[in-house]
């Protein structure tokens, strides 16, 4: 079996990783960010076109092995004849309001070291301005009840020399803030902190070293409730201010929404115990919404911006993420959220691709992202398939179907397992990959 394409994205992103229950200053750490990496995984250039990489449909390396003609292992990757219908899905979750705490209007300080490489310094300054002036934020707040950023404050504190734990780093933001009024910490302040290059985030699980730990960043709040976040560059295909556009961005809105983590918009708390009474979409990851829309970013006056989940886009049934990029949208989905295995037995998982437009076919895939015991396995049928480097991925199309096969170890009734299945287009666009969560449990 060929390595996965989106296992670049699986390992950086997978919740077993992010949602972890370390607690800073007694809150958890919430809205772990830098969500769209780059480059080749797999063989597969996974983001064509908009970072300066090579197109995968220009004859590159990598690109589809179909001759030419648009023809793969004899199929066709479009529907043919009739007007194009739309596959229906079960409907998207909906981000609760919880108790409604959210940060709208808020001042943003943005905080870099002084030894940050100034051209670095100046472009993360802007993207704050950015992101306070721009469009984006009133059309990613909208569904959330936040406005934009009323204010960006700029500051350059003192130097970084070694890598930080939550507490060192809130000590660096508040001697930062010293002798800066403009800064000083009140009832709708954000700190926004960027560790200069090379230098990592110290969690409970260790150093997170070119993000190992399988985050960008995070937001939390200090012992006195005051809201802050942190952004490291993680290694892969995106330029610095590229990533750290995305994993920024994607804390300040999460952090908006989300202040005082658990308390704004954020999907219901994960049972680990029994999960299936549930939704696999809460241990999503991380449960906030930025998160539910990694791996999808846009460029906003230069700066490249994480997609958010927007509650309004989800019920319509499309793209869910905003802000909208106008281009086809393609999923699979499952009828069901959980279902029963036997142990050391199989279920098998009907699959069904969808899409909004008449799109090329799309390679489809499945990853363990967290389970209460090791062992499980998956693999996905499809009657077409891509050949992509050589070798064969199952493929789908809009109304087309596929079978997702979960294969559970001997263990004890009650074990689970939460499989993303990834969707990934292999002829450009915007957005990585997209993915849809299917649960299976030991009765």
């Amino acid at each position: 079996m060929p390595a996965p394409i989106a296992s670049r994205f699986v390992s950086l992103f997978a919740p077993s990783r992010m949602a972890r229950a370390a607690l800073v200053f007694g809150a958890a750490l919430a809205g772990c960010g830098g969500g769209d990496s780059s480059g080749s995984v797999g063989n597969v250039p996974t983001k064509p076109g908009d970072d300066g990489g090579a197109s995968n449909d220009d004859g590159a390396a990598g690109a589809v092995d179909d001759g030419g003609n648009g023809v793969v292992d004899g199929g066709k990757p479009l529907d043919a004849g009739g007007p194009f219908v739309p596959a229906t899905h079960p409907a998207y979750p909906q981000i609760p309001r919880n108790q409604g705490v959210v940060l709208s209007g808020m001042k943003l300080v943005t905080i870099v070291a002084a030894n940050e490489d100034p051209s670095v310094a100046a472009a993360l300054f802007g993207l704050a301005d950015t992101i306070t002036t721009s469009a984006y934020f009133t059309t990613v707040g909208a569904d959330y009840g936040i406005a934009p950023p009323a204010q960006s404050v700029h500051i350059t504190g003192g130097a970084v020399s070694s890598d930080m734990t939550a507490a060192q780093m809130v000590t660096f933001i508040s001697s930062a803030i010293q002798n800066h009024p403009e800064a000083a910490v009140s009832a709708n302040v954000f700190y926004m902190l960027y560790l200069p290059q090379g230098y990592w985030d110290v969690t409970s699980q260790g150093t997170n070293t070119n993000c190992q730990l399988g985050h960008g960043g995070y937001h939390t709040v200090t012992q006195n409730g005051t809201p802050w976040g942190m952004a490291i560059h993680c290694p892969g295909g995106l330029s610095r201010i590229q990533d750290l556009g995305i994993s920024g961005s994607h804390e300040i809105v999460e952090a908006a929404s989300d202040p005082q983590p658990g308390s704004g918009y954020r999907m219901p708390s994960f049972n680990a115990q029994a999960p299936w009474t549930g939704t696999p979409w809460t241990f999503g990851s991380g449960g906030e919404n930025g998160d539910l829309c990694f791996g999808t970013s846009t460029y906003v006056s230069g700066f490249k911006l994480q997609r958010i989940w927007s509650n309004t886009a989800a019920a319509a049934g499309g793209d869910p993420c905003l802000p909208a990029i106008g281009e086809p949208f393609y999923n699979v989905s499952a009828p069901q959220s959980w279902y029963t295995v036997p142990a050391g037995g199989t279920v098998q998982v009907p699959l069904t691709g969808y899409s909004d437009k008449k799109v090329a076919d799309w390679i489809v895939q499945a990853a363990a992202i967290t389970s209460k015991v090791s062992g499980f396995s998956a693999a996905i049928t499809s009657a077409t398939s891509l050949t992509i480097g050589g070798a064969k991925y199952p493929s789908i199309n809009n109304s087309k179907p596929a079978t997702l096969t979960i294969s559970a170890p001997n263990a004890a009734s009650g074990s689970w397992v939460i499989f993303y299945v990834y969707s990934t287009s292999t002829t450009g666009g915007s957005d990585q990959f997209h993915y849809w969560p299917v649960g299976a449990y030991i009765q």
